[in-house]
C-alpha cells in the first residue's frame, strides 16, 4: 500500500463510528483529513480531536441521501482528493 503521507483524503460519514476511526488513522499517518457527514456538531468534535493531536483535519456538510448533489460534489472532491473514503450509510426502506 502506498504511503498516505502529504495526501489530502476526504472521508464521508467520519463524524462517528467506522468513519471516524478511519479519519483518525489516516490524520495519524500524515494525511490531510476532510471529514464530510450531516452531523455538524460530532464532525467539529471529531476535528477538534484529531486537530489537538497536531495533525490536519477539516470539516465539510455533506448529505449523501441527496443523490445528484452528492454525485456532483463526489466527482468535484475525487479531482483534489488523493484519497475518497466512503464509509456513510444511507438505510433502504
Amino acid at each position: 500500500m502506498s504511503s498516505v503521507k502529504q495526501r489530502t483524503a476526504a472521508v464521508t460519514g467520519a463524524a462517528l463510528g467506522i468513519g471516524k476511526a478511519i479519519a483518525r488513522q489516516l490524520a495519524s499517518e500524515g494525511s490531510r483529513v476532510e471529514i464530510f457527514d450531516i452531523n455538524r456538531e460530532a464532525m467539529k468534535q471529531t476535528v477538534l480531536e484529531i486537530t489537538r493531536k497536531g495533525w490536519d483535519a477539516n470539516w465539510r456538510f455533506m448529505d449523501v441521501s441527496r443523490g445528484s448533489r452528492y454525485k456532483m460534489r463526489s466527482m468535484k472532491l475525487s479531482r483534489r482528493m488523493s484519497q475518497l473514503m466512503f464509509s456513510s450509510i444511507m438505510p433502504v426502506y
